[in-house]
């Protein structure tokens, strides 16, 4: 897919045991859902996640919390260098941490490109709008 884009990252989460879980994960941007971000989990297989959220959450998030439904992002405290991910309904909820400098890489990719890709969506907006008037 041309213009498409997809960054590994190592992501953790915590255990009750206090230990720290390390598992592979990809964020994707494709120009086809071009205010997307894909964020990948896992090894592949049943115990493989993919959530879909706007690359502009994880932009908010490098530098303040963000998010009120199932997806929050939250730098960490100090010196901003990770990136904390919680997915699904507070206290039922995923927490990944992700280096913060990736998250930036994979943000400025997206950020540049987005404004290219919109056209395409604001075109195909129009032409569904004006299908819907007419119709009215």
């Amino acid at each position: 897919m041309p213009d498409s884009c997809c960054h590994t990252v190592t992501a953790s989460m915590p255990l009750p045991s206090g230990h720290r879980l390390r598992i592979p994960a990809w964020m994707a941007y494709d120009p086809q859902d071009c205010l997307a971000v894909r964020m990948t989990f896992g090894l592949g297989g049943p115990e493989t996640a993919t959530w879909i959220f706007a690359w502009d959450l994880l932009a908010r998030g490098l530098t303040g919390a963000v998010g009120l439904g199932d997806v929050r992002v939250t730098p960490s405290a100090g010196t901003g260098s990770r990136l904390l991910i919680r997915l699904g309904r507070p206290g039922q909820d995923a927490r990944v941490e992700l280096d913060a400098a990736p998250v930036r890489r994979f943000v400025s990719f997206a950020r540049e490109r987005a404004p290219l890709d919109t056209r395409t969506v604001r075109s195909a907006l129009d032409a569904e709008l004006s299908r819907i008037v007419e119709r009215a």
